[in-house]
């Protein structure tokens, strides 16, 4: 795998790992948009928690495995990202380009 690859369980390690992620996906229109997102609880307002505060409940929204839930930091609001419109990935310290389902 290149240096610069991101599969969707690294991501999902990072998006739990760091308190924000950034990303850039193509849009059903085909615009890209940017968005940074995270799980971390810490970083999402209570109001937003799921009703039992358990990231479980979250997963649970993803029966699509080439979808992920994240809590957009911008918007306030969760939204659903499709694994295979992801652009890149950066956690701040690095940005992925290469994207992959495996």
């Amino acid at each position: 795998m290149p240096e610069n690859t991101i599969n969707r369980n690294q991501f999902l390690i990072k998006l739990n790992t760091f308190d924000q992620i950034d990303l850039q996906f193509r849009k059903k229109d085909g615009t890209l948009r940017n968005m940074t997102c995270t799980l971390n609880f810490e970083k999402i307002p209570k109001e937003f928690h799921p009703k039992t505060d358990n990231k479980g409940d979250v997963d649970k929204r993803n029966k699509n495995p080439n979808q992920i839930t994240v809590f957009d930091l911008v918007k306030k609001g969760w939204r659903i990202v499709t694994f295979d419109k992801l652009q890149w990935v950066s956690d701040g310290v690095k940005r992925y380009n290469n994207i992959s389902l495996k």
